[in-house]
């Protein structure tokens, strides 16, 4: 068809190089935050944070893997009420998982008009631009607050390494990501840099939904929405920095009103985690 012409001229390319770089064959998008890099010659550990998508798929060995060679000892699921009944993690022995969503649903995927349960593909539809999400969850004051309390749960862990995560390990989770990087000191490229790595592994499913969007809807304009939705930008994470430095009037602010983190508390974990 021409739209799969025009699909596949704008994105194959790119979807081919594509592929699961995670080092579990059943956890997409993991990673450390150690991996970011160096910056003024010092790093954070490798075996302390960890961000990936939802391990509801993940397989037994994976998560032993993770308990055993990874020190995994406390899970953070940033998902919604609703994500986490329809997906809940797995138990893994010896790790406590709590759950902080950062933003809550509001209409649960309900036609408000037929009281019917929207499909997958509409909900996607409807559902708003991510720069526009991003901004409003670095101004929700509810939300704010939920991030407050990720970060004092990463920063507290009295041992063993924390693993935060979302659905597909990319919005929320790299929220966080940007949070703790910024705390720590990290410079804006190498914090930008990381959060388009997820890219790698994301413009492979976002070809995929997007294609079945289509043969939902019919409509290429929605096609390209969910396109968008599954792939990072540097200018989603720029519009939830911009909007937590506009609510709060700095990131030092933040830390102080919704973590309870001193300029002193802050420098105190940099000389603890930066090796």
């Amino acid at each position: 068809t021409v739209f799969l012409s025009s699909f596949e001229k704008n994105y194959l390319i790119i979807v081919g190089m594509a592929g699961n770089q995670s080092p579990f064959e059943s956890i997409r998008n993991f990673r450390s935050l150690e991996s970011v890099g160096k910056f003024n010659g010092k790093s954070l550990p490798p075996h302390r944070f960890y961000r990936s998508a939802s391990l509801t798929h993940a397989k037994k060995k994976d998560l032993d893997t993770l308990y055993k060679d990874y020190h995994l000892r406390l899970i953070i699921d940033l998902r919604t009420k609703e994500e986490v009944a329809e997906k809940p993690d797995p138990e893994i022995k010896g790790v406590r998982n709590i759950h902080i969503p950062v933003m809550e649903e509001t209409d649960n995927g309900v036609n408000r008009q037929t009281g019917q349960r929207l499909s997958y593909a509409e909900r996607i539809v409807a559902y708003p631009e991510l720069e526009e999400t991003y901004r409003k969850l670095g101004s929700d004051p509810t939300s704010l607050k939920q991030f407050g309390r990720v970060v004092k749960e990463c920063l507290e862990l009295p041992d063993g390494a924390v693993l935060w995560h979302c659905s597909a390990g990319k919005d929320r989770t790299g929220m966080v990501a940007y949070l703790l990087l910024k705390l720590f000191g990290y410079p804006d490229k190498l914090i930008f840099d990381d959060y388009l790595r997820t890219n790698g592994e994301a413009k492979r499913f976002a070809w995929k939904m997007g294609f079945q969007t289509f043969l939902g809807t019919r409509s290429r304009k929605s096609a390209h929405k969910v396109w968008r939705l599954f792939t990072a930008n540097k200018r989603y994470l720029s519009a939830f920095a911009e909007a937590i430095t506009t609510t709060c009037g700095s990131l030092d602010n933040f830390y102080k009103d919704y973590c309870g983190l001193s300029k002193e508390d802050i420098a105190r974990y940099r000389e603890l985690y930066l090796q």
